[in-house]
């Protein structure tokens, strides 16, 4: 994996920023993770976040903090973990790495990309693209899968499948209410989590250049070269 300079993180914040967030996921993964070997667009979910996460480790470190809302009472609280809690291993990249079962039939399945997120992100109901992801997961050819044809009983025996076979691509998180006391799980996107977070990143950097540029005259790119740490004490002493 490549750390990316500070200027480089910028040129992908903005080539991301008016993209959908799978799209800025990807783009994120081209520039920081190149494999020769598969286009990040067709790695498996849980690959792909697991290589999200770890660039999430090389950027900001190992502490996360995400709001979570109480599935009873609506409540919205901030939790904070460490990345390790929810690291999962490397996940295998073949194209069939599981089966689904359905009345003692064997289906063969392949791990979702975010080329099928893509996919089913039009898709009318949260229904229809369940049932989708399932057509194309099982289909030679996902780009021409026909979810009509999927039964009830497969789609959720795919579901099941995909879920013991690439644990990383669902991650939830667990907590408890203090206001009702109830315990609910959340789910935990990465991708999501991590170009908020960048985006976060990318508007203060920027607002330090453009205080330093105004008040020393310096140009962007000296100014991107200096470490975070220096550039907040320039900051400071310009104010």
């Amino acid at each position: 994996m490549r750390d990316p300079s500070a200027a480089e993180l910028l040129d992908v914040w903005e080539i991301g920023s008016a993209a959908s967030t799978e799209a800025a996921a990807v783009a994120l993964l081209e520039f920081a993770w190149p494999d020769p070997d598969i286009h990040a667009l067709d790695l498996p979910i849980g690959e792909r976040d697991r290589r999200l996460l770890e660039l999430r480790l090389r950027l900001f470190g190992p502490r996360l903090a995400s709001l979570m809302t109480c599935s009873s009472c609506g409540d919205v609280l901030e939790t904070t973990f460490d990345a390790g809690d929810i690291r999962v291993a490397d996940t295998a990249t073949s194209p069939v790495p599981a089966a689904a079962s359905v009345g003692g039939r064997v289906i063969p399945v392949r791990f979702p990309t975010s080329r099928d997120l893509v996919a089913i992100g039009t898709a009318p109901s949260a229904a229809d693209a369940r049932r989708l992801l399932a057509a194309r997961c099982i289909a030679r050819d996902p780009e021409h899968a026909n979810a009509e044809e999927v039964p009830d009983d497969v789609v959720d025996a795919v579901e099941r499948a995909l879920a013991a076979a690439d644990p990383g691509a669902d991650i939830e998180l667990e907590a408890g209410c203090p206001s009702c006391g109830s315990a609910f799980r959340s789910v935990f996107d990465i991708a999501a989590f991590l170009r908020i977070e960048l985006d976060a990143w990318a508007r203060r950097t920027l607002h330090e250049v453009a205080t330093l540029a105004a008040a020393f005259g310096w140009h962007e790119r000296d100014i991107l070269t200096m470490s975070a740490w220096r550039r907040r004490y320039y900051v400071e002493a310009a104010s």
